[in-house]
């Protein structure tokens, strides 16, 4: 009976401890496996929208920041596009689209989540009342012994549609941050 007690008592406290020690294996995430995350072989495997470490970042987040391009819908001019995440953790707000002051929302691809699609929507801007496209976030290192950083760049291919549902001429833009 004793034995048996102790047993049960020495179970007990194991049992005790890897509950408030955070049993969690997995050696690059201390604090376990955020966002629908499970711990595979020592690492988090993330859910598709998800990414990290610790699957603590939304796989939207990797396209935020402020963009400048020199490129504009039928002139040029220097100007800055905003790129903002969403709750979703697919969605993004594209904001200032072709220096029209045009913001949009585009949906990251979570098979390859460095690719989005800008799904057609409704905007007002004179003669033209729906966009679609899609584009892609590249990043490049510098080799320049020098200087460590690595700068991103977003290429925006979009349509027009006007009034009457015809596409306009697609037009491109690349942005630099």
């Amino acid at each position: 009976m004793k034995l048996h007690t102790f047993a049960t008592t020495l179970f007990s406290l194991i049992l005790l401890a890897c509950l408030s020690v955070a049993c969690d294996p997995c050696t690059g995430c201390s604090s376990g496996c955020e966002n629908g995350g499970v711990c595979a072989d020592g690492d988090c495997a993330c859910d598709a929208e998800y990414a990290g470490p610790c699957c603590q970042y939304g796989i939207n987040e990797r396209h935020a920041g402020e963009y400048t391009t020199n490129d504009s819908i039928g002139r040029i001019a220097s100007y800055v596009v905003t790129v903002e995440t969403q709750t979703d953790p697919k969605e993004l707000l594209i904001k200032n689209l072709g220096n029209l002051g045009i913001d949009i929302i585009a949906m990251v691809d979570t098979m390859r989540p460095d690719f989005f699609t800008i799904p057609q929507q409704d905007f007002d801007f004179g003669d033209y009342l729906q966009i679609e496209g899609h584009g892609q976030l590249t990043y490049e290192t510098n080799t320049d012994p020098n200087l460590s950083s690595t700068s991103k760049s977003l290429s925006i291919n979009c349509t027009l549609y006007d009034v009457q549902g015809a596409p306009s001429q697609p037009f491109s833009l690349l942005l630099d941050k």
